[in-house]
């Protein structure tokens, strides 16, 4: 039995229509009496709806010529041709790097879990397969991330999935298991730049993505990886551009201003910074001719730079009173030009930290800001990025562990295991405690070991100890010795009554917990 296609379908909904045997038509189209019944009465719904509910008959919008995106009205930004070598250029500006790498610091920091679907031992055993596979990469997990991190710069990151048999540490590939299923050897990564320029993508119809296209050094021998293969982290899905779009690309106007006026500041020091240079001709000197003491003077007042070489020559007697010979002096510059280079610069550097909600890397760099100014500020910074982080993990669960489930033909799951990831940035420990001395008096929370645990992992204390450990811990213990304390310095005094704050708040609300 075979396949019907749209045609056929539309055929037999036509011929059931008109009364014709089904039977009959079952022998023809060489498919079951009930295929061809639940087909004319699917079709013929679909028909009523409008049109075949299987079929996409709309497009993304996606503004593409060929195999190339051309999105941005911005030349510079439209194609990736373009836009990947004026990102690497941003990538080098302080303010930009210093954002760069506060956010793959933090990523790197951030903690990876495996969720089982279910409590069943084959959800279990699932997850604990999935977490093997991250383990028993040819490369770590936080390298992975790190190379992710590349989706922020460009817009995305594509990685192509490379699989392999998990046959112990004597075959190549290695693996750390011997269990002989198929696992993850590596997620390597596509550079930005290695892309095939003008073809980079193959859509189809519709806009949805089927392959990147690759063309890289050193062979330069096109490769084209189907989507299936890949997984492709993007900061944006708007329109299902595979190229996602740059956080960069709102800083790319202030980082133009203040590269620029950098360079303008330094010339300025160079060529004014000891005064400006004016030359007078008077009598006695050439000017006229390719060679005359005017077009001399001209390169001279061109040329002179404020550095160790520094210096000119005049071949004529400096000039006097009665116009004869000529002379060469240094202006004085205003004390203060029509432009404050610094200012300006020090706004646009501003302006460049605010697109990534990084602005409190100037926190200190002035006597402004406040505390609470630079928390609220970081707050927002860490909310961004454990965003990035979901969209990393979302991408995952939804491509690579479906495919490599799909390969294990997996069976008797509740469902899929998935991967999750912890919150970034510290907890404000005070407001922390205060919530849970509320929350407790209240009665909202309830004493039961999974809220004490919780707690005792927010306030990085030990785990609690069974009540048999600490019966044979008590008869085992001895009276510790005396030992003497060293003195406290006049400026710890307030670190240590802060600490002695916190762990009464934090005595009192275990203690609630036990109480209710």
């Amino acid at each position: 039995m075979g396949k019907l296609t749209d045609e056929q379908r539309r055929e037999i909904a036509r011929r059931v229509s008109a009364g014709e045997n089904r039977t009959r038509l079952a022998e023809e189209f060489d498919v079951s009496r009930q295929t061809i019944h639940r087909n004319a009465k699917d079709y013929t719904e679909e028909l009523k709806a409008g049109g075949s509910i299987y079929t996409e008959y709309g497009v993304s919008g996606l503004s593409r010529f060929g195999g190339s995106v051309m999105e941005d009205y911005d030349q510079q930004w439209k194609t990736l041709g373009r836009m990947v070598p004026l990102i690497k250029e941003m990538l080098d500006h302080p303010v930009i790097g210093a954002m760069i790498f506060a956010i793959e610091m933090s990523l790197r920091g951030a903690e990876w879990t495996v969720t089982p679907a279910g409590e069943t031992p084959t959800d279990i055993e699932a997850a604990e397969f999935l977490e093997s596979c991250m383990e028993d990469l040819s490369h770590s997990w936080d390298d992975h991330i790190t190379q992710a991190v590349s989706m922020i710069s460009f817009g995305f990151a594509p990685f192509e999935i490379v699989y392999k048999k998990r046959l112990g540490l004597d075959r190549d590939p290695i693996s750390k298991y011997v269990d002989g299923r198929i696992g993850w050897r590596k997620f390597a990564f596509r550079a930005q730049d290695s892309l095939a320029s003008g073809r980079e993508w193959d859509f189809d119809e519709n806009g949805g993505i089927r392959a990147m296209n690759q063309q890289a050094p050193p062979t330069w021998r096109p490769v084209s990886i189907p989507i299936e293969k890949m997984v492709l982290y993007r900061t944006t899905a708007a329109k299902n551009n595979p190229q996602g779009r740059s956080a960069l690309r709102a800083a790319s106007k202030p980082w133009y201003f203040s590269k620029n006026l950098s360079e303008i500041e330094g010339i300025s020091a160079e060529r004014m910074g000891t005064g400006f240079p004016v030359m007078y001709l008077g009598d006695g000197t050439r000017k006229e001719g390719s060679n005359s003491d005017y077009e001399l003077a001209k390169m001279a007042v061109r040329d002179i730079r404020a550095d160790e070489q520094g210096g000119l020559v005049i071949p004529h007697p400096k000039q006097t009173s009665d116009g004869r010979g000529a002379l060469f002096e240094l202006m004085s510059p205003p004390s203060r030009g029509v432009v404050d280079f610094n200012q300006s610069i020090d706004r646009y550097n501003k302006q460049i930290a605010q697109t990534l909600l990084a602005q409190f890397i100037f926190l200190g760099m002035a006597n402004v800001g406040t505390q609470a100014l630079a928390v609220r500020s970081t707050d927002f910074f860490s909310k961004a990025i454990s965003g990035w982080l979901k969209t990393i993990a979302e991408t995952l669960n939804r491509h690579a562990v479906p495919r490599l489930f799909k390969l294990n033909a997996w069976t008797g799951l509740s469902g899929l295991p998935e991967f999750t990831v912890g919150d970034i940035g510290e907890i404000d420990l005070t407001a922390f405690m205060e919530a849970v001395n509320l929350a407790v008096g209240a009665g909202v929370l309830e004493p039961d070991e999974g809220t004490e645990r919780i707690i005792r992992q927010r306030l990085d204390l030990p785990e609690k100890e069974s009540a048999e450990a600490g019966e044979e811990l008590g008869e085992e213990e001895q009276e510790p010795e005396e030992t003497q304390e060293p003195p406290i310095d006049e400026g710890d005094k307030d670190a240590v009554s802060e600490l002695e704050r916190l762990s009464q708040m934090a005595e009192e609300a275990l203690g609630l917990l036990h109480g209710h």
